[in-house]
């Protein structure tokens, strides 16, 4: 097969505007067959694969909007489908030097408009360590319940989320807490670069 010589031309087919600074992660939660977004303007949005479909616009907008954050978001991670909500979970972290825990709603769970259909706030959990600088980057396991997070402090934290037990009966705020499962500390003294992102590594050995 000869080649041309044409480029082929990739033309956009859909927008997500809504944010208003820097977005800073992407997630494809399929749970609710939705994109989650975090960005530096303090919020995770929720877009609705379904409805970009079904639109004659460009233009999309989210669903719902998730406040909570009061300072930029810089990292996110979904859980993993072991996960006894159904891999409803999401992982944010940022400026603030925390890990907030979100269960996302589906777009029939929620009114656009205005309030929830149950008044719930969607955040889960708040977890700390202590820290006071700002975390990079998050990453979950793909099949085992543990988090990494990467601190501006040289700090990498590897988090249970086991924890996880029924969560749809939740109604209060906050009740999902973290567990430490190990800590590493890297980057002091000039032998390492400090981390700033992290990333699991397959293995079939």
């Amino acid at each position: 097969m000869q080649d041309s010589g044409k480029k082929r031309e990739i033309s956009k087919k859909y927008e997500l505007r809504s944010h208003l600074d820097s977005v800073r992660g992407i997630e494809f939660v399929s749970a609710i067959d939705a994109l989650a977004s975090v960005s530096e303007d303090c919020t995770v949005k929720l877009w609705s694969i379904r409805s970009m479909v079904e639109s004659e616009n460009q233009q999309v907008e989210p669903y719902i909007t998730l406040r909570g954050h009061t300072g930029p978001i810089f990292a996110s991670s979904k859980g993993c489908q072991l996960e006894s909500c159904s891999g409803k979970l999401l992982f944010t972290a940022g400026v603030e030097s925390e890990i907030r825990v979100w269960l996302l709603p589906a777009e029939n769970e929620v009114d656009q408009y205005g309030d929830t259909q149950d008044g719930r706030n969607f955040c889960v959990g708040k977890w700390s360590e202590g820290e006071k600088e700002p975390i990079w980057d998050l990453a979950h396991h793909p099949s085992q319940k543990l988090l990494l997070s990467v601190c501006a402090s040289d700090v990498v934290t590897l988090w249970r989320t086991d924890k996880a037990n029924d969560l749809d009966a939740f109604n209060d705020r906050l009740n999902l807490q973290g567990e430490v499962a190990n800590r590493f500390v890297l980057g002091h003294g000039g032998e390492l670069f400090s981390p700033t992102s992290a990333t699991w590594i397959n293995s079939s050995q």
